[in-house]
C-alpha cells in the first residue's frame, strides 16, 4: 500500500488553521481534488471534512475515510479512530494507493504511526504569523528524494517527494 501525504504550506513552513480566517488559493484546492480523483480515495480528519463539506466541496465518487478520536458518525462516510484502521479499511476495499490530506494533526498522526511513502507539498508564496508544522515525532529525521516540482500558478510550487 502506497501512502501519499498531501499538505499545503506557506513559504515559511506554517500550516495555517481554518480558524485563522486564511483561505488557500484555488490552485491548491484544484491540486488536492486532482490527487483525490487519481487515488480514488482520501483519508482526512473530522475538522477538515467539516470545513471542506461546509464550504461546498464535493467528494464525488471518492471513497472518504474520516479519522477522528471521537469516532462520531457521519452519514455515508466511513469513520475510524486511527491511521491503521483507515489504511486497513481502504486495503479491504482493494485500494493500492491512499491519499491522506488535511491538517497537521492527521498528517503527523500518520507519520508517527510509520505511514507515509510520499509527500506532496503545495508551497504558497505567503508568510503566516501563526500555524503549525508537519513533522516527525520526537527528534527523528528522514531525508526525502524530490520526485517532481512544478508551478501551479500564482507562484505556488507543487513539490513531490518520496519518503524512504
Amino acid at each position: 500500500m502506497t501512502t501519499i501525504l498531501w499538505a499545503a504550506l506557506m513559504a515559511n513552513g506554517n500550516y495555517m488553521h481554518g480558524d485563522s480566517g486564511y483561505r488557500w488559493k484555488k490552485q491548491v484546492f484544484e491540486d488536492f481534488d486532482a490527487c483525490m480523483l487519481e487515488a480514488g480515495n482520501c483519508i482526512i480528519g473530522r475538522k477538515t471534512y467539516e470545513e471542506y463539506a461546509g464550504a461546498g466541496g464535493s467528494f464525488g465518487n471518492t471513497e472518504i475515510v474520516v479519522v477522528s478520536r471521537t469516532n462520531r458518525e457521519i452519514p455515508g462516510i466511513s469513520c475510524v479512530t486511527s491511521p491503521t484502521e483507515a489504511i486497513k479499511h481502504l486495503e479491504e476495499k482493494g485500494f493500492k494507493k491512499v491519499l491522506v490530506g488535511g491538517g497537521d494533526s492527521i498528517l503527523n498522526a500518520f507519520l508517527a504511526d510509520g505511514f507515509g511513502d510520499e509527500l506532496v507539498i503545495n508551497l504558497t508564496p505567503e508568510l503566516g504569523g501563526v500555524g503549525s508544522h508537519v513533522c516527525l515525532p520526537d527528534a527523528t529525521f528522514k531525508s526525502m528524494t524530490l520526485l517532481d516540482v512544478r508551478e501551479l500558478g500564482e507562484g505556488i510550487l507543487r513539490l513531490h517527494y518520496s519518503i524512504p
